[in-house]
C-alpha cells in the first residue's frame, strides 16, 4: 500500500509539473479572444475532488506558492485565493455534489469565473466598471471554459489514478 501512495504522490506531482509548464510555457498558445486559461487552477480542482479538505488546502497552497513564483505580477494572490478555491471544492465535492465529470466542469468552471472575477477587481480595478461586462465576455468565459475543458481531461486521469489506489 505504501508502494501505492508513493506511486499516487510521484504521478501527481509529475502532472503538477506539466500543468505549470504548460501554463508558463511561451509556446502553447491557446489563447483565443484574449482568453487566459488557468491550467493550475483545473489541476487543483480535479484533484481537490478527490482529496480530503487538508490535502485539498495543501496542495492549493503549494500550487498558489508556484503560481506566484512563476508569474510576473499578482504577488501572493494565487497563494491566498488557491487554497480556499481547493478547499470550498472539497467540501462541495463531498458534501452537496457527486464526484462526477459533470460537477468538474462546473465546480472548474466557477471557480475560474470566480478567480478571473476577483483579479480584474484587485489590479484592474482602475479602469473602472464600464469595461466588466466587456472583459468578462471576452476574456473571463473564454478562460473559464478552457480551464473547465482541461479539468475534466485531469478528472478522469486523477480518477484512473485514484481508483488504482484503492
Amino acid at each position: 500500500m505504501a508502494k501505492l501512495k508513493t506511486r499516487y504522490i510521484v504521478l501527481i506531482v509529475f502532472i503538477a509539473l506539466v500543468t505549470l509548464i504548460l501554463q508558463f510555457n511561451g509556446s502553447l498558445s491557446i489563447a483565443k479572444l484574449s482568453a487566459f486559461p488557468l491550467f493550475p487552477l483545473g489541476f487543483i480542482v480535479a484533484i481537490s475532488m478527490f482529496s480530503s479538505e487538508l490535502q485539498s488546502v495543501i496542495i492549493g497552497l503549494i500550487m498558489g506558492i508556484f503560481v506566484d513564483s512563476c508569474a510576473s505580477s499578482n504577488y501572493s494572490f494565487n497563494t491566498l485565493i488557491y487554497p480556499l478555491i481547493a478547499f470550498g471544492v472539497s467540501l462541495i465535492s463531498h458534501y452537496l455534489f457527486n464526484v462526477n465529470v459533470r460537477s468538474c466542469l462546473l465546480l472548474s468552471f466557477l471557480s475560474a469565473i470566480l478567480v478571473l472575477f476577483l483579479n480584474y477587481i484587485v489590479y484592474d480595478f482602475s479602469v473602472g466598471f464600464n469595461n466588466l461586462l466587456v472583459y468578462f465576455l471576452r476574456n473571463i468565459v473564454p478562460s473559464a471554459i478552457i480551464t473547465a475543458v482541461f479539468s475534466a481531461i485531469l478528472y478522469f486521469v486523477n480518477k484512473k489514478i485514484y481508483n488504482t489506489l484503492r
